[in-house]
């Protein structure tokens, strides 16, 4: 596999599994990106696998989820 593929998979497991723990809690889409202070159209973009999350947009997920930022990704690079 080449790097830009694993990376882009990489990307999509990282969107699914703060779906995931967004669903778990019960909060809407749009009511977690209003709370985190992103657009719902971007937010849905890192779900999605397509947007590459800065760092600081990781820190508002894992702080509007109350989890560790560790968290968000675990299990991604395998």
């Amino acid at each position: 596999m080449q790097a830009n593929e694993h990376i882009e998979r990489s990307r999509h497991k990282f969107g699914a599994h703060i779906r995931a723990m967004r669903e778990a809690q019960g909060i809407s889409q749009a009511k977690f990106s209003a709370k985190i202070g992103l657009s719902r159209t971007y937010y849905n973009g890192i779900e999605q696998g397509y947007r590459n999350v800065s760092f600081d947009n990781a820190l508002r997920i894992a702080q509007g989820l109350g989890v560790p930022l560790a968290l968000l990704t675990e299990g991604v690079d395998t």
